[in-house]
């Protein structure tokens, strides 16, 4: 088979007057020459092109979806296909693969019989010499926690809620340049300081950093550390016994909210054992007052619906008890034996 990049062109110019059949007549050669160049599909069915060349009843459900999450639906996938060789950007290509799911809210990933490879390679985020806090790329393709966390669910609150906190973080931090631009020193006065802006996005910012840092494929996932482990049991009597009590604290959380496994700091800043607590919308134990006990969190999980509902709707003690099959527990170890048992908050985004 001949590369993508050996190919010409689909189309140079087109003109306004192809806006009709061509659409669709588009969808279908860049479905099959994805296909093709990655080995992974043959020719797509007429009937699943057709399906993405109108208002078919996936692409309903998708833009239900998305409203549901509160994003928007400009146009259906050919449409966008169409507009991107008609602005003269580059092709489709077998060694760097376009995917306009990853642009922007277009149709989402997540539906099933899309004529497309079945990999999602994420378009990189560069950020502006301006910007004070940069996203963090994802270390695993949106689909690779799957079934467990689906990959439009993982597009979704990576590319759109992660990075809405980062960008409202760097926009209140702009407006105020008093303000530390340390991640770690804004947690904890995000309360005394009295900016609700900073408390809400600099606690999002960094509670989605330390949870899309501490995921992994469930064939990577892997196993506590021995040291962890042994404070694992010494405080929660076994592995098991600490899910089981994470487990009802995650189904306790009402609304949104996180809950967290850490290291408790006493009077003193004297660390004591491994405990798990919850807190409400995007706050975290690093704030000052904000929980009943102080912790320095090594992992924590987002119940906040919109991490889950699409895959799971109302049934959130299924996405807790699925959570365990993609926590990456070498990461989780690190956070253990290099921060938290030191006495030293999570730095996952030092700068």
């Amino acid at each position: 088979r001949m590369r993508m990049s050996e190919r010409e062109p689909l189309l140079s110019q087109p003109s306004a007057g192809m806006m009709g059949n061509a659409r669709t007549a588009l969808v279908a050669i860049g479905a099959l020459a994805v296909g093709m160049a990655l080995g992974r599909h043959t020719a797509p069915q007429p009937a699943s092109l057709l399906s993405l060349a109108g208002r078919s009843p996936a692409v309903l459900q998708a833009k239900a979806e998305l409203e549901l999450d509160g994003g928007r639906f400009p146009r259906e996938t050919d449409n966008y296909l169409f507009q991107r060789i008609a602005d003269g950007m580059p092709p489709l290509t077998g060694s760097s693969i376009y995917n306009p799911y990853l642009e922007g809210p277009n149709f989402p990933p997540s539906v099933k019989g899309y004529p497309f490879h079945d990999s999602f390679i994420p378009v990189s985020k560069e950020s502006s010499a301006a910007e004070i806090f940069s996203l963090p790329p994802l270390s695993c393709a949106y689909e690779a926690l799957e079934p467990y966390i689906d990959r439009y669910t993982m597009y979704l609150h990576h590319d759109k809620h992660f990075n809405a906190y980062r960008t409202n973080l760097n926009s209140a931090l702009a407006a105020d340049p008093e303000l530390s631009h340390n991640l770690l020193t804004l947690q904890a006065s995000a309360i005394s300081g009295g900016n609700t802006a900073i408390r809400n996005n600099a606690g999002g910012f960094y509670n989605h950093g330390l949870f899309f840092s501490t995921l992994a494929p469930a064939s990577k996932a892997t196993q506590p550390s021995s040291a962890l482990l042994d404070s694992i049991n010494q405080d929660f009597g076994s592995l098991e016994g600490m899910k089981a009590e994470f487990h009802k604290k995650a189904l306790k959380v009402f609304g949104s909210g996180w809950v967290w496994v850490g290291v408790e700091v006493g009077e003193n800043a004297t660390l004591g054992a491994l405990t798990i607590t919850s807190t409400k919308n995007q706050d975290n134990p690093l704030m000052t007052g904000v929980a009943a006990t102080r912790l320095l969190p090594i992992f924590g999980l987002d119940v906040w619906e919109h991490a889950y509902y699409l895959e799971y709707q109302n049934k959130r003690a299924e996405y807790v008890n699925n959570f365990w099959s993609v926590l990456n527990w070498y990461a989780v170890s690190q956070n253990y034996e290099h921060f938290a048992s030191l006495g030293s908050a999570v730095d996952w985004h030092p700068i």
